[in-house]
């Protein structure tokens, strides 16, 4: 989707921080930076640069003093709250040549005349409120109708929009890693196609038994899910050797992707502070002091060198699925935006954002992975002083996100959760896990935005004490427990028309994973 993108409007002006400063390294200079930042580091193709200055004189500087150059900008434009003056027009047009000139804000419309006389303006704004407060009615209907003002819906537009919007729906969806695998990017494809037609079915599974809960619905539904799940943080309480936990793990991945389901692989990670295998409590769901927070997110502390070792420990077996060509829904950190967890519940600019940033960077750009769709996974917001937090205050940024999950204990919460997390996201695709109870299929009637779910498994039993820990693991868990009978549940979501199972036909048209 194109965006008339305007930076640093008014750059000539003293009134905002980044104005005021003419010359080779002031204001024009930082828009060259945001332009190379977002052009050659963030490969975004999709912006058309709109320069922008007020008229001169008061606190606004001449317009050439703060020029950054025909090289950055695609449309130049003016900010005009008073009189259209011809040396306004001319200075502009004397700095453009062949570029594009507009009128980004105005108070009052300019009048026909003035549109005659200066008629390189390719478009004009007017600022928000002041249609009706500074301009007639009958001076809007004689400029909005006059013979070369075009409006939404003029049919001297209509060939030009469609093939914008044709453009903008065909475009594949693009993941955040630059770079990204191919089989990454079909993946993202696929859940694109599904998203608001069906829901991908999904089932967890526990590190004690890799394929326990998968193999229980297998066997109480007759389908096999679309997405296999499993965890790569490893506990003591799993009572298993981390190492060759993992490796079974990434090997029954890849026998999965190579049956053609998708692979969601999530990171309860052990506090950087402490040896794996850690126990769930006081690790996982402990907590760092302020000052360990901040080592943390400091490169070369002694803190921050545990912590990038112990990513690039779990980066090895994420590496071999990449060799493997198998993408991964990937889920780190999850439930930033709670309480539960060690790496949760920290709002601002070094909060829980910026470790998943952290944690972004680290694994594509060290660790050069490229198999991964990455997914921010939260809990639904509550209200009061313990309550889980906003999206908004624990969302790493869109650059950093493929798509959105939340977990949910109680599916039958009358709020349309799927809407509220599609807003938080920009629209990306979103999934849902179900930690407690599984919903009746009315569920999804109402909340049509789910494009994949995953059903949490219940631990496993514990390992006799006098067997030694194995590679893989022994009896599979029970399953989840919804209702009082959780296998009927089970059946009955996985017989809705809208899930989406290995095997079977999606309806309305999607395709089959």
């Amino acid at each position: 989707m194109p965006v008339l993108f305007r930076p640093y409007h008014e750059m000539n002006g003293n009134w905002f921080w980044w104005g005021g400063r003419p010359g080779k390294n002031g204001s024009a200079a930082l828009y060259r930076q945001l332009y190379d930042r977002l052009v050659n580091a963030h490969q975004l193709d999709n912006l058309i640069w709109v320069w922008n200055v007020n008229v001169p004189g008061g606190s606004a500087g001449a317009f050439t003093d703060y020029f950054p150059g025909t090289d950055y900008v695609d449309v130049l434009s003016v900010d005009n709250y008073g009189e259209f003056k011809p040396s306004y027009y001319d200075d502009v047009l004397g700095l453009a040549g062949e570029k594009p000139i507009a009128l980004a804000e105005v108070g009052g419309a300019p009048t026909l005349e003035v549109l005659k006389a200066q008629p390189k303006w390719t478009y004009f704004m007017i600022w928000a409120g002041l249609a009706e407060f500074s301009n007639p009615p009958e001076k809007l209907r004689e400029v909005f109708e006059g013979p070369t003002v075009l409006n939404r819906g003029d049919p001297r537009l209509a060939d030009a929009m469609e093939a914008m919007r044709k453009a903008s729906r065909d475009a594949p969806p693009e993941p955040v890693t630059l770079h990204s695998s191919e089989e990454a990017r079909r993946l993202l494809e696929r859940l694109y196609g599904v998203s608001g037609k069906n829901t991908l079915s999904g089932q967890q599974n526990d590190a004690r038994a890799i394929l326990g809960s998968t193999e229980h619905v297998v066997a109480v539904t007759g389908q096999s899910p679309a997405i296999y799940g499993e965890d790569l943080g490893i506990t003591k309480e799993d009572g298993v050797e981390v190492d060759a936990v993992r490796q079974a793990i990434v090997e029954e991945a890849k026998r999965q992707y190579k049956n053609h389901a998708m692979v969601s692989l999530s990171w309860h990670a052990a506090r950087p502070t402490d040896d794996e295998p850690a126990t769930i409590e006081q690790s996982v769901r402990g907590q760092l002091t302020d000052f360990e927070w901040n080592e943390l997110l400091t490169p070369d502390t002694d803190l921050n060198k545990r912590w990038c070792a112990q990513v690039d420990e779990v980066a090895k077996y994420l590496q071999q699925l990449q060799d493997a060509k198998v993408p991964v829904l990937w889920r780190p950190y999850p439930e930033s935006n709670g309480k539960k967890f060690w790496w949760a519940g920290r709002k601002g600019m070094r909060g829980s954002a910026a470790l998943y940033r952290q944690l972004f960077d680290r694994l594509v750009h060290r660790d050069g992975l490229r198999n991964l769709i990455w997914v921010w996974n939260a809990a639904p917001p509550g209200f009061g002083p313990n309550a889980t937090g906003a999206y908004a205050d624990y969302f790493p940024g869109l650059l950093y996100v493929d798509a959105l999950a939340l977990n949910v204990e109680n599916p039958n919460s009358r709020f349309r959760l799927d809407t509220s997390l599609s807003l938080a996201g920009g629209g990306k695709v979103i999934g849902v896990g179900f930690e407690g109870k599984i919903p009746d299929p009315s569920w999804f009637e109402q909340q049509t935005g789910w494009t994949w779910f995953l059903v949490a498994p219940e631990p496993a039993p514990p390992p006799a004490p006098a067997v030694a820990a194995a590679p893989l693991p022994p009896a599979a868990p029970a399953p989840p427990q919804s209702s009082a009978d959780p296998a009927e549940a089970l059946r009955q979501l996985y017989a809705d028309p809208r899930v989406v199972s290995q095997g079977v036909k999606p309806q309305r048209g999607a395709s089959s994973p």
